[in-house]
């Protein structure tokens, strides 16, 4: 160890500068690297002050930075396999990527204080726990890459208007509502592309759990405040198996496994009123909770909903495209415009929408069916529901209507 007594600590290294794990600093006043070669370390480094490093940094071992009220910089970039703590009720500024080359194992930060993350990645193969407020100025990417690992935000995460993506096959908001923020997209994504997803209420059952599901529970999605232009969840080849129970978003909305072996079950009440809500995945989407949303995009399925079971919506606006097998069984709450397409293209495969209370307009959309029956049926309490078939018509190629 090296202890300074209430001495600065400098190292203005030309080459290479290695610190042992033998070599822990306990220092009284600031410890900083400004040399012109690159820094290997397995030593913890204790201060009330300062800790900066100005060249690019590798762990050799786990270590631990420890700067009381002082801040913690790191200007480039910080690679290897070994776990980083920083402990600071300063300011904690990572300048470049993290794990960009090397995945770290850990990353931890604790609470009070606040942490700058400015390199657009942080990539390790374990857990990844921010205690403080964390604030990204670029397009960002947290990845933690190994089986269960988990993400997580115990304060607050600002994105301003900078991209950001969460790959974990475990995330967890723990701030409080409204406490992630930014005004680009946000996409949550298991990092396992067959990891199964859970969101809102049944996801609550188990929250945080690390059993190879993605759960984002009530409270993950109340921490997301309103301002994202998207929020993206699952993979982009995702093969997952998403069940949705009780859940309220403030912004537009992508539910996706869009590859094969993928599904979509609506169990419970998926809510982003006055939002565009849209569900993409080959296969079959499951009924038995409701969809309330401004307008919902169905972008390809193996089947929506059963006719002793429907998908229920409340929605002004619907496009829906059924690509693989099954058949579209759709009861909205209220009147309905078709937007974009409503077809089904599986064969034989019908096509049912029903209204509880309200008339349907189908546009400048040709309701089709590839053989199949197609049935608009628009219910009301009273009178004064209309059918509408606009200028797309119906073309059912065979089957009844």
């Amino acid at each position: 160890d090296t202890t300074a007594g209430s001495g600065v600590v400098t190292f203005t290294n030309a080459g290479q500068l290695t610190i042992a794990a033998a070599g822990d600093i306990n220092a009284g006043g600031a410890v900083t690297q400004n040399g012109a070669g690159a820094v290997s370390t397995a030593g913890d480094i204790a201060t009330p002050s300062n800790i900066s490093f100005g060249k690019a940094v590798t762990l050799t071992g786990d270590v631990v930075l420890n700067s009381g009220a002082g801040n913690i910089t790191l200007s480039s970039t910080l690679d290897g396999p070994f776990a980083l703590t920083a402990n600071s009720t300063g300011s904690t500024i990572f300048a470049a990527a993290i794990g960009g080359s090397t995945p770290l194992a850990v990353l931890q930060t604790d609470a009070g204080g606040t942490t700058s993350i400015h390199g657009g990645l942080v990539r390790t193969s374990g857990d990844q726990t921010y205690g403080d407020g964390v604030t990204v100025t670029v397009s960002h990417q947290f990845n933690a890459t190994a089986a269960n690992a988990r993400v997580s935000f115990n304060s607050t995460l600002s994105a301003g208007g900078n991209p950001l993506t969460i790959s974990a096959d475990e995330i967890d908001f723990n701030g409080g509502g409204g406490t992630i923020s930014g005004s680009s997209t946000l996409v949550l994504q298991p990092n396992n592309p067959a990891a199964g997803i859970k969101i809102g209420s049944l996801a609550s059952i188990n929250p945080g759990a690390k059993d190879g599901i993605l759960d984002l529970s009530t409270t993950d999605v109340g921490a997301l405040a309103d301002g994202f232009s998207k929020i993206t969840i699952g993979q982009s080849a995702g093969t997952h198996a998403i069940t949705i129970g009780n859940a309220t978003f403030a912004d537009p909305l992508l539910i996706r496994a869009p590859a094969v072996g993928g599904s979509i079950a609506v169990a419970g009440d998926l809510v982003s009123s006055g939002n565009a809500i849209t569900l993409d995945t080959p296969g079959q989407i499951g009924a038995g909770g409701s969809i309330s949303s401004a307008l919902l995009t169905i972008n390809q399925a193996g089947g929506v909903g059963t006719l002793s079971s429907p998908l229920v919506t409340n929605t002004d606006n619907l496009d829906v495209q059924n690509s693989g097998s099954g058949d579209i069984n759709i009861r909205n709450g209220g009147s309905v415009a078709l937007v974009g397409h409503f077809t089904n293209a599986a064969t034989g495969g019908e096509v049912r929408l029903t209204t509880v209370n309200g008339s349907i307009n189908t546009g400048t959309v040709n309701v089709n069916s590839a053989g199949g029956r197609i049935a608009l049926i628009a219910n009301d309490t009273s009178a004064g529901c209309n059918i509408t078939v606009g200028t797309g018509g119906i073309n059912s190629n065979g089957g009844e209507v």
